[in-house]
């Protein structure tokens, strides 16, 4: 389900954009990836990243599918796709989801 950025609660948009930032500080200088980001991504780009890392870890933590459809407000399909691409061939999404699942705080 796309999500218009403008729909969504101002703490929600942040904590989604802020989930994408702190993945990619382990890539990069946080404050670069930042300019990065926001020179190519649009604003809902980035929070349809950031919500994808938020399933991720959720699956991780073997939450069910239709409690992160729920708490996300996500479609299935989408957690479906974040599954799949948990079990990649080589395990990034995961090694930087279990990375970061310290310091992004999921509700």
């Amino acid at each position: 389900m796309k999500v218009k950025s403008e729909e969504l609660k101002k703490e929600n948009k942040n904590r989604y954009i802020d989930a994408l930032y702190a993945a990619l500080e382990y890539a990069k200088v946080r404050n670069e990836v930042k300019s990065f980001i926001n020179d190519i991504l649009t604003e809902s780009e980035q929070i349809m990243l950031g919500r994808r890392i938020f399933i991720a870890k959720k699956l991780l933590e073997k939450k069910p599918h239709d409690q992160i459809v729920r708490e996300l407000g996500v479609g299935l399909d989408t957690v479906f796709r974040v599954q799949k691409w948990l079990g990649g061939r080589h395990k990034g999404y995961e090694k930087v989801v279990e990375k970061i699942k310290k310091i992004v705080i999921v509700r």
